[in-house]
């Protein structure tokens, strides 16, 4: 037993905790940050230190841009301490991503870490059928366990099973079997996915489906694509009254307020603080005290934008919008070029997020923010051992 424990290297150990992260990015951000920042961030700059070279992302600058723009949008800030704490959860995902390419990752480390995600997503699928059966309810507390008993929370994690899946069955050659379990496990998470009754979710699930296709057929898409809108208008319209249908139906309604609203408050928020914001974080964004230059909304529980551009604009102004813009566009870009090192897994997972981002705000939850940055990291570490 000593004598394989001497065996482990750096990376080797390295790999086995991004494995357990990933695990605690599907179950629980608090526990998952506190990892990020007492082992991997710290493993990530001592490798750095003791190798006297750092590892250049090209996202460095993006990355500062952020940070500092989050900083800034401190600056008169009614709650200055929410700020903050977003601002030091914010900045530990990043380092994260930077960690993680000081490591060079090969394929037989890869499965530390691709098992990890595997693990969160049995969790994640198996917390929905049993809250789904009603024998959780009240089980978990959703400030401290990721999702806890509210559904629509962690359907996001949930996307990305369906993300990944469909990956693999559409850009790898696969035994007969294999297809048949993928298609298994595809129709068990999309059941799991339609009973959250996450909308938005949908909707980017259906978009990266339709991109997938055009990937893979080019001119060849446009007839199977053209079918499936079809089926899709004619579901729509004969089953009207369905609750999931009608659910689909009205995404821009949000309990007594439709998004329209808090979009148009958004707007309305920056237009008085344009340059850095009212201070990055949805207490900012409702504020009773000071009503004529935040939005309150007394009976209403959503307090931020439900759009991840919007909220960004309100909270930090011109400053944040530009970087945040830029730092989305570079993550997009470079996983779409490096698409082939992983089948597209990664930036259609990073492309599902920004779709759902049109109706809500994943930019302010750390386990997508962390399993996208995380993805990133190791694909960069992939591509250093291929290219």
């Amino acid at each position: 037993m000593k004598e394989k424990f001497k065996k482990l290297d750096y990376d080797t150990v390295f790999c086995i905790l991004l494995g357990v992260f990933f695990v605690l990015l599907f179950t629980t951000t608090k526990y998952s940050l506190r990892l990020a920042n007492y082992v991997i961030v710290p493993m990530g700059i001592y490798k750095a230190y003791k190798e006297k070279k750092y590892e250049k992302t090209g996202f460095e600058y993006y990355i500062l841009a952020f940070i500092l723009a989050i900083g800034i949008s401190s600056i008169g800030a009614f709650d200055f301490k929410s700020v903050r704490d977003e601002f030091l959860d914010t900045l530990t995902m990043m380092l994260v991503f930077l960690s993680v390419a000081q490591f060079t990752i090969k394929d037989r480390l890869l499965n530390f870490v691709i098992g990890g995600g595997i693990i969160g997503y049995i969790y994640k699928i198996s917390i929905s059928y049993l809250e789904r059966s009603g024998y959780i309810k009240g089980l978990y507390d959703g400030a401290r366990v990721s999702g806890g008993e509210e559904v629509w929370r962690y359907a996001p994690m949930i996307a990305f099973g369906v993300i990944v899946i469909l990956c693999l069955m559409i850009f790898r050659k696969n035994s007969l079997k294999v297809n048949i379990g993928l298609s298994i496990l595809l129709i068990l998470t999309l059941e799991v996915l339609v009973k959250t009754q996450n909308r938005g979710n949908w909707v980017a699930v259906i978009c990266c489906f339709v991109l997938m296709m055009i990937l893979k057929l080019k001119k060849k898409a446009i007839i199977p694509i053209a079918i499936f809108c079809i089926v899709l208008f004619g579901i729509s319209k004969k089953y009207n009254n369905n609750t999931y249908v009608h659910r689909l139906n009205t995404i821009i309604q949000n309990g007594d307020r439709t998004r329209v609203e808090l979009w148009k408050a958004s707007i309305e928020i920056f237009k008085k603080n344009p340059i850095n914001g009212v201070g990055y974080s949805y207490k900012n964004f409702i504020n009773a005290e000071t009503p004529g230059n935040y939005v309150y909304l007394p009976k209403h529980g959503h307090g931020h934008s439900h759009n991840s551009l919007l909220y960004v604009l309100a909270t930090m102004g011109i400053l944040g919008i530009l970087s945040y813009v830029a730092l989305t566009l570079k993550i997009l870009w470079f996983s779409f070029k490096n698409r082939d090192l992983d089948y597209g897994i990664v930036f259609f997972m990073i492309l599902s997020i920004q779709i759902f981002s049109f109706f809500e705000t994943p930019v302010k939850y750390l386990d997508l923010v962390g399993v996208q940055l995380l993805a990133l990291g190791v694909l960069y570490s992939l591509r250093k051992t291929r290219v």
